[in-house]
C-alpha cells in the first residue's frame, strides 16, 4: 500500500509526497504498580532514581524523573539516558548521594542526515546557526536572560555535544555567537 497523504479530522485531506509514521513509546509499569509504586506516564523517581518505595529504584525509559532543566516530570527514551540514569541510581544505591542532572535528548539517523535534540525546544528566543536548507545548521533556545536553554541540530553532532554543555551549565552566551557558525562552542561552553 503506498500513502499519498494524510487523513486528518480538523484540516481534512493533506496530500504527501512521502508519510513517516511515529509510533510512541508506552513505558511498561506494569510491575511497578502491581508492586503498589507511584506510575503516571511511567514509573515516578526521585532526582535519585528512587521510587514512592525508597528501596526500589527504577531507571531508563520506563522511570518518569524530575528534569532540572525547567521541564517538569520526563522520561527520555534513549540508550544513553539508561545507561546515564542507572550509574546515579547505582551511586545512591551504595549510599553516595548524587541526583541525575542530564539535560534529556534525543536522535535519529534518517539515511544521511542526524537528526538530534537537547533541553527544550520550540520555545521562544530561537537563534539559528547555519541557513535552513542547508545540510548542517542547527537552532538554539535561549530563556528570557539569555540561558541556553535547547538545541535541535541536523548534522551537528559535535556541536550538540556543546549545546548540551551549555544547557546544563546554564551558560548565557552573546545571541551573536551562538548565531555564528565559526564561533567554537567547545570554547563557548568553557
Amino acid at each position: 500500500m503506498t500513502a499519498t497523504g494524510v487523513g486528518t479530522s480538523v484540516h481534512g485531506d493533506i496530500a504527501a509526497d512521502a508519510v513517516v509514521i511515529g509510533i510512541g513509546v508506552i513505558p511498561n509499569d506494569d510491575l511497578a504498580r502491581a508492586a503498589g509504586l507511584d506510575c503516571d506516564n511511567g514509573i515516578i523517581v526521585d532526582a535519585h532514581a528512587r521510587t514512592s518505595d525508597p528501596d526500589i529504584y527504577a531507571v531508563g525509559d520506563a522511570a518518569r524523573y524530575p528534569c532540572p532543566y525547567g521541564r517538569g516530570m520526563v522520561r527520555c527514551e534513549n540508550w544513553k539516558h539508561a545507561q546515564n540514569h542507572a550509574a546515579i541510581a547505582a551511586k545512591n544505591m551504595i549510599g553516595q548521594v548524587e541526583a541525575y542532572a542530564a539535560a534529556s535528548s534525543m536522535w535519529s539517523d534518517q539515511f544521511d542526515v542526524k537528526l538530534q535534540t537537547v533541553g527544550r525546544i520550540g520555545e521562544t528566543g530561537a537563534i539559528l546557526r547555519g541557513a535552513f536548507g542547508s545540510k548542517k545548521f542547527m537552532q538554539i533556545f535561549c530563556d528570557a536572560d539569555g540561558v541556553v536553554i535547547g538545541a535541535i541540530g541536523v548534522n551537528q553532532a559535535k556541536d550538540m555535544r556543546f549545546a548540551q554543555v551549555l544547557i546544563e551549565k546554564r551558560k548565557a552566551i552573546d545571541p551573536a555567537l551562538l548565531a555564528d557558525p565559526k564561533a567554537d562552542l567547545r570554547k563557548l561552553a568553557a
